[in-house]
């Protein structure tokens, strides 16, 4: 008497689970054909990578985080030729970030330009600077990225703190 037991793909460990754009994600996947070549389909990016399996149908791979908006977004493994693995999915959460701030320090009414990414799409932003709440608001791209200048106000003297708030998602 025989029993199959039909093996199937899976992405079965994503490390780190959550991180901002620009950050290295690995992924493990087993299941698949074996030398294989895979497509790696991250949310809104239809290859974001490609690797080749294992002769046992495993496979390990890195990639970058691309610009995405936030939240928790799929991961896909595909055989390029067989199809195998698609609709089998893992999950990568995006988190904001503040990706850019100049100058970095400077009196009073010194201009400053920051940029942030990760946020969700079209969403107003409200930035605040030490003490001041809302000093200057701004609406992301689609792709939850935005800039925004203001002048710096009286704020004591020392190390200040900028917050980017996303007022949809309700994320800092």
């Amino acid at each position: 008497n025989e029993k199959i037991f039909t093996m199937i793909p899976n992405i079965y460990n994503v490390n780190p689970q959550t991180g901002t754009i620009g950050s290295q994600v690995t992924i493990f996947g087993q299941g698949y054909k074996d030398n294989e070549d895979l497509r790696i389909i991250f949310g809104k990016t239809f290859s974001i990578t490609t690797k080749t399996t294992n002769g046992d149908g495993s496979f390990l791979t890195s990639f970058t985080i691309d610009t995405q908006v936030y939240g928790t977004t799929t991961i896909e493994a595909v055989g390029i030729t067989t199809g195998i693995g698609q609709g089998i999915q893992n999950t990568y959460r995006i988190q904001p970030k503040i990706i850019f701030c100049t100058p970095t320090s400077g009196p009073v009414g010194t201009g400053i330009t920051i940029r942030g990414n990760g946020f969700g799409a079209t969403e107003p932003i409200r930035v605040d600077f030490g003490t001041k709440s809302a000093i200057v608001n701004a609406i992301t791209e689609g792709c939850g990225s935005f800039t925004a200048y203001f002048t710096v106000d009286n704020q004591k003297r020392g190390l200040t703190l900028i917050t980017a708030n996303g007022l949809q998602t309700n994320i800092a």
